[in-house]
Parts: structure tokens; C-alpha cells; sequence
């Protein structure tokens, strides 16, 4: 039986059908000589033929009634590991003996797993599990189909058969670690999508209490503080600023420099992924924008449905297109609410300083904060004739760029890779832009 001989296909192995019936049939012709001499060989030669026959004829009704279910999480990041479930019932027909189910994991170098059930009877149900790790790239995988084994009881015959049973596995990319990178300011609180920034504002909660100042609107004062005072005094009160976090990346064809996962549009989707799962786990409205061969929106929204809705994206995304990137998110960041955070993620040699500082600039008089993620590109592959080659000057551009987007308003982080790996570090609000590298 295959699995159980070691072997991999019907009439393989030391063990195989054909082999033990030539085996039985040399055993039988060497005893046939003894029979006239004496009855017990008669007996012995006309029994190995009928358990032959029998093993034969019970293997003919061999996977009847058998039934399979498979259940696993649908969605798993990559290099997890993914625990699958199979549920392995009989309804009807006799006994199964020696019953081998082998599953196909595509999700993984190594895809066929293969578990032995000895024996099922009717309204049995057994229950296998095993684990496989997501070894493979971002992506839509197929769990399935199964195939069955089942032999007799002495294991001589075996039928084969396919389970129609296949399930879908969806592979998220696997997130670039950020460090100790906090997407939004640390006194902004938790929520659905609100900043509860103290700010002076028009909300309901007094923040404070201070004299009245030529300008103040009358319908604020604060009439008990100003009798007891004898001297009008004005409430400041607190403002609700909605704050969506809004992710822009550039999967064009000249934006990916270098090959495999080192690509600047792998690292792109990692850095969108850590991105992504950050603001989801404060609760905070998400958006993403993809700039391929068109300008790709997704609407804000929050909670895990929004989460799995952009990952999903993100786990499918092929790079191609030739648009400018930062001419092309010019638009959908204009319509981005005040207080909201704009991320964008682009390579240093496709940046255009004068459209990134004037877009950075626009943005922050609206009162949008502005992140860049820069991926350096000097030490990768040109794998297009139109990309501009490394500059012999790279470090020194890459400074200027960084200072040139500091002072317009934004926080930069540059994305490095080198032969030693250092610790991301964070960059605070007032401080030099820094180089982060990645492992």
C-alpha cells in the first residue's frame, strides 16, 4: 500500500500487491507436489487462494461511505504555522481497514501530508490534525484536494480515491519590522477613529478657564467664574478631530528596484503591513492608496474587517504601470480629513523633491501630518532600462532629500539594507530625520 510500503505509486516497493501474489503463487506451485502425500498440504494449497479470493472481494467495497472535512484559519501571515484540521467519517459500508489519507498543503515547499487512520467502522469518526508552515510568498493557496487509501485487512489490495474537498488559504506579507516606530503621537488616545487630542476646540469638555481677551466669541463665557472673579472669563473647550491613518505606496514598474523579497515593492507591502496591523490595533480608520498602472483607493474604515480587506489587497498585488507617484497621490491626499496622518512609501530614487515638499507642505497647512518611508535603493539591482542608475553621490542626495522633506514638515524614515543589521530606532516629532536598517 503506498505510504505504508514506502512506496509512491501502485506496484512499487518490496511490499506491493503484485509482488505478494507472485510470492503466493510460487508458494502455492511449491506445496502442489506434496498434496497426494499428504491431506494437510491439500488443505494449506486451497486456503491460500480463498483468503486471496476474500481480500480481494472486501476490498472491492473499500472507501464507500467515507467522508471528509477540512477546516483551518483562512488567513495566515507568512513562515506561521497553520494548524489543519481534517474530519475523517464513515456512513455506510463495512469496516475500513488500514485507511491513509494524504492531504496537499500548497502553502508550503513540502505539500503532501499523510495520516494513518488502522481501522473505521460505521458512524466512526476520526479526527487528524497536523501543522504546516507557510513557507511560501504572499498569495491565494489551495489546501486540497485528498487523497484516500484503504486496503483489506491483510493489506494485499488497496483502492484509491479523491476527496472533493479543497479550501482556500490566504497568505498576508510578511511585516517589516519598524522598531520602536509609533505612527501616531503617543497622547492620542485609542478610539474609532477619533483623536482625543486635547486641543481648543468646539467639543463639550472644558479643558480650562481664562480671562476674557479682545476677539472671544460672548457665547462662551463662563458666567459663574466670572461673577465670582468679577471679570468675564472664557472656556476653552476640547475638539474631536477624526483621524484616519492613510497609507500610499509606489508599485510601479520603475519604482522596484532589486529582485525577490529584497524588492523595494515587497518591502513597500511589509512596511504597509506593520503599518496597517498598528493602527487596527488602536482602533483607528485606515486608507490605502496603490499607485500601479492606475491609482487604486481604498475608502477609510475601521475595525478587523477593514484590516483583512486591505491585507487581502496587499497579499494579491502585482507591481506594473509607469505613473509619478507623487503627482499621482496628490489628489486622493487632498481630500484627507484635518487631523488625519498621511504615510508614503516610495524609493529615494523616484522621489522628486520639489513635488514631495510641495505636496508635504499642502498637506500640513490642512493640518495633515505627513510621513515618509524611504527605501534605499543605491545597494539594489536596476532591473528596467528607464531606472536611473545609482548616483555616485547617493548618501549626499539621500541627506538632502531627507532635510529638504524635514523642514517642509515631514517625518522621514529611510529603510536600509546592509551587511550588518542595526535596530530600528524611533524618530520623535523634533528630531533629525535618521537611517533605519533592516535584516
Amino acid at each position: 500500500m503506498p505510504g505504508l510500503l514506502d512506496s509512491s505509486a501502485p506496484g512499487q516497493g518490496y511490499l506491493s500487491t503484485r509482488n505478494i501474489l507472485f510470492f503466493c503463487a510460487a508458494l502455492l506451485l511449491a506445496m502442489l507436489p506434496a498434496v497426494p502425500a499428504s491431506p494437510a498440504f491439500g488443505a494449506m494449497a486451497f486456503m491460500l487462494p480463498v483468503l486471496l479470493l476474500s481480500s480481494w472481494i472486501m476490498s472491492r467495497g473499500a472507501l464507500e461511505g467515507i467522508t471528509l472535512e477540512r477546516t483551518h484559519s483562512p488567513r495566515v501571515f507568512e513562515d506561521d504555522l497553520v494548524d489543519v484540521h481534517l474530519k475523517v467519517g464513515q456512513t455506510a459500508g463495512l469496516s475500513q481497514y488500514l485507511v491513509l489519507v494524504e492531504d496537499q498543503f500548497s502553502a508550503s515547499l513540502s505539500i503532501h501530508r499523510r495520516c494513518l487512520i488502522p481501522m473505521m467502522s460505521p458512524d466512526w469518526t476520526a479526527k487528524l490534525r497536523y501543522s504546516k508552515e507557510a513557507e511560501r510568498h504572499r498569495g491565494l493557496y489551495l489546501v486540497g484536494p485528498a487523497r484516500l487509501w484503504a486496503a483489506d485487512p491483510m493489506g494485499t489490495f488497496y483502492r484509491t480515491s479523491d476527496a472533493d474537498c479543497v479550501t482556500r488559504l490566504t497568505v498576508y506579507p510578511h511585516a517589516v519590522p519598524l522598531g520602536d516606530y509609533v505612527l501616531l503621537s503617543p497622547h492620542v488616545r485609542s478610539g474609532p477613529g477619533m483623536e482625543n487630542r486635547d486641543r481648543i476646540g468646539q467639543g463639550e469638555e472644558i479643558l480650562s478657564v481664562r480671562p476674557y481677551q479682545s476677539g472671544d466669541p460672548w457665547t462662551r463665557i463662563h458666567w459663574r467664574t466670572s461673577v465670582r472673579r468679577r471679570e468675564l472669563h472664557i472656556m476653552e473647550l476640547d475638539t474631536h478631530v477624526q483621524t484616519e491613518v492613510a497609507l500610499y505606496l509606489d508599485l510601479t514598474r520603475s519604482g522596484r528596484f532589486g529582485t525577490g523579497a529584497e524588492a523595494t515593492t515587497e518591502t513597500a507591502i511589509g512596511c504597509a503591513t506593520s503599518l496597517l496591523t498598528q493602527a487596527s490595533s488602536l482602533r483607528h480608520r485606515t486608507s490605502m492608496t496603490l499607485v500601479r498602472d492606475s491609482v487604486e483607493n481604498f475608502p477609510a474604515g475601521a475595525g478587523i474587517a477593514q484590516l483583512h480587506l486591505l491585507l487581502d489587497r496587499l497579499a494579491l498585488v502585482n507591481f506594473e504601470g509607469e505613473l509619478d507617484f507623487w503627482e499621482s497621490v496628490a489628489g486622493p491626499a487632498s481630500l484627507l480629513p484635518r487631523g488625519s496622518r498621511a504615510v508614503f512609501i516610495s524609493p529615494v530614487s523616484t522621489t522628486s523633491p520639489g513635488e514631495a515638499c510641495e505636496l508635504i507642505q499642502n498637506l500640513g497647512l490642512r493640518g495633515v501630518a505627513v510621513d515618509v518611508i524611504l527605501m534605499d535603493d543605491s545597494n539594489l539591482a536596476r532591473i528596467w532600462r528607464n531606472q536611473p542608475p545609482p548616483a555616485a553621490d547617493a548618501d549626499v542626495r539621500l541627506l538632502g532629500l531627507k532635510i529638504a522633506m524635514r523642514r517642509a514638515g515631514a517625518r522621514v524614515l529611510v529603510l536600509q539594507r546592509g551587511e550588518s543589521a542595526e535596530q530600528l530606532m524611533p524618530e520623535g516629532a523634533d528630531e533629525a530625520p535618521q537611517s533605519f536598517s533592516i535584516s
